[in-house]
């Protein structure tokens, strides 16, 4: 089973609130603390405007503006 990412920096209220829902869901996930504007071509294809937070899933790609 693939674990979902969440693209972020926990700095951000946003990200926080992301990664707080989550565990409250008891979704297991992986924090991949990046900058917003990273050039990592995984966080592009979640999030072309590269902002954060960003979410991969195994076949979904959410990103919030």
């Amino acid at each position: 089973m693939n674990t979902p990412i969440l693209f972020g920096n926990p700095v951000s209220v946003f990200v926080r609130k992301a990664r707080l829902v989550l565990l409250q869901m008891g979704i297991d996930h992986e924090l991949r603390m990046l900058a917003p504007h990273s050039d990592d071509a995984e966080f592009r294809a979640a999030s072309p405007l590269g902002k954060i937070p960003a979410l991969k899933d195994h076949t979904v790609r959410i990103f919030m503006p």
